[in-house]
């Protein structure tokens, strides 16, 4: 809320949450800047997580299709910061569980 009221979105007292999307959050973290900064990092977690999941999984149908939209649909939504972090980081973890297991299982060959 501090960032909130540092930028004068709202007053001291207001009876409101401040949850904002993730391109206000990266405003209210340091203006336009913070907004260039915070795609680029969003642009670029995305693409890398994409990747590995494809990687892991062994192709586009199975790996980014399948697993990274079925994970990482926080995504889309893009939330604030706070539930970002947290689902993405856990969506990580999830992804890499899943592939000790099946791999486990031989339902997945090495690449």
């Amino acid at each position: 809320m501090e960032r909130v009221y540092n930028a004068g979105v709202i007053r001291r007292g207001s009876n409101v949450s401040a949850k904002p999307a993730y391109i206000v959050d990266g405003y209210l973290s340091g203006g336009a800047l913070g907004v260039f900064l915070s795609l680029m990092l969003y642009g670029a977690a995305v693409q890398v997580i994409s990747q590995k999941a494809e990687f892991l999984f062994g192709g586009y149908i199975l790996g980014t299709a399948l697993i990274f939209s079925g994970l990482f649909q926080i995504f889309w939504r893009g939330l604030s910061f706070e539930f970002m972090l947290n689902s993405v980081f856990w969506s990580y973890a999830t992804m890499l569980i899943l592939h000790k297991a099946l791999r486990a299982r031989n339902i997945l060959e090495e690449i």
